[in-house]
This record gives structure tokens, sequence and C-alpha cells, in this order.
């Protein structure tokens, strides 16, 4: 419930205390889902940083990357396509994050998801 509701220390004190970061809810969902469905940055930094795996994917088929494209959390799902999230994953209705909801607004986000993720900033 930390990760869902964005509780920064909570989930802090878990990965401390080595919580099984992987484990699943009855809907197949990871703490690291929640997180991203929530937008909650911080969380997901938390998670990323204690080395939850980004692609778990859910009953449906969806992953952390399509929780955080579905509700249009583009810089968490940047952060996801950074830890190495697959992009290329289909659901069970075999769609992409792209084309997960159908949403122009998803597309577009992941889109700059991804171009926000790819670009490299110069060495100083």
């Amino acid at each position: 419930k930390a990760s869902a509701t964005g509780q920064v220390s909570v989930t802090r004190a878990l990965v401390r205390a080595r919580a099984a970061l992987n484990n699943q809810d009855d809907m197949g969902e990871t703490a690291l889902a929640h997180a991203a469905a929530g937008g909650f940055k911080r969380v997901v930094a938390e998670l990323l940083q204690a080395r939850a795996r980004v692609d778990v994917a859910d009953i449906n088929d969806s992953t952390a990357l399509f929780r955080a494209a579905e509700s249009r959390h583009g810089a968490v799902a940047s952060m996801l396509i950074l830890a190495r999230a697959n992009v290329d994953t289909r659901n069970c209705v075999n769609e992409t994050v792209f084309e997960a909801r159908g949403s122009g607004s998803t597309r577009r986000a992941m889109r700059k998801a991804i171009i926000d993720a790819t670009k490299v900033s110069p060495d100083p």
C-alpha cells in the first residue's frame, strides 16, 4: 500500500528491511506498478534503486510502463524506460504501450517519455 499511496518513507523502510519488492497482488500488480500508476516519482525512484523488476506483468499482461502510460505520467514512464523497461511488450489484447487505451494523449506522452529518456547530455 505504501507504493500505491506515494509514501516514500514507508517504501524506503520496506526496502531497507529487504521486503520482497516484486511480489504481486491478486491482480498481479507489483509495488512498482502501483507507484507508476499513481505517478509517484520518488517512490518509483526508490524501487528502481532497490532493483525492482521493471517488466513484471499483471494478469492483463500490463507492466509498470503500461500503468504509467495509461495514467499519463510521462516522467515516470521516462524513469522506467531509463531502467530498461521493454517498450515492445504487448498486453492481453496485443497492444503496445503506444496503443494502450487508444488515447492520442497517451501516445503523445509515451513518445515524449521515450524522447526524454533517450536524450543524452553532452560531456562538459
